[in-house]
């Protein structure tokens, strides 16, 4: 009986000390539930299912940038799947649900033709590799958005957001 009573007093001494010990200093944060809640950075005001276009010849994306656009996409929350040619580009958009295609700006006016036949068009996202060229400023002028450094994550997203703020008003 003496045991179970000293138990239950050594108990009752070291959630009191514990508990004393978390408010003697007044910080709440140390208490469970009232914490700081972190919101996750970066989070897109429209989530975009995006078709990831790249041609099996061409270099539009080497393994390691692939992969951070696929990590930063994730974080993100854009859904995405990538296309390597025609014959899969076809078939994903008569599945449907493609909001963006993103694309080399090389590949963009040939993907405007596979787009003449979909129900539900796709705004093209084309990614320019060398900005200030000629080509990089019509296709400013032609498209809602142009990616020009596919590394830079910021840059990536707010591209995502503008192409898709400009379909919502189209």
């Amino acid at each position: 009986m003496r045991r179970v009573l000293l138990v239950l007093t050594l108990l009752v001494a070291s959630l009191w000390v514990t508990v004393a010990g978390v408010y003697a200093c007044g910080d709440k944060f140390l208490v469970v539930g009232r914490g700081v809640r972190y919101a996750r950075p970066n989070v897109p005001f429209h989530v975009a299912s995006i078709l990831i276009y790249k041609r099996p010849d061409s270099e539009f994306l080497s393994t390691t940038a692939d992969v951070e656009l696929q990590n930063t996409l994730k974080q993100a929350g854009h859904r995405f799947r990538v296309v390597t040619g025609p014959e899969e580009l076809e078939e994903a958009l008569k599945q449907g649900g493609v909001d963006i295609v993103l694309a080399d700006l090389a590949d963009a006016p040939g993907l405007e033709e596979h787009l003449r036949s979909v129900t539900v068009k796709p705004a093209i996202l084309p990614v320019v590799y060398n900005p200030k060229s000629e080509d990089a400023k019509a296709a400013k002028k032609h498209y809602a958005a142009v990616v020009k450094e596919p590394g830079n994550r910021n840059q990536l997203l707010a591209a995502i957001d503008e192409t898709m703020n400009s379909k919502k008003k189209s």
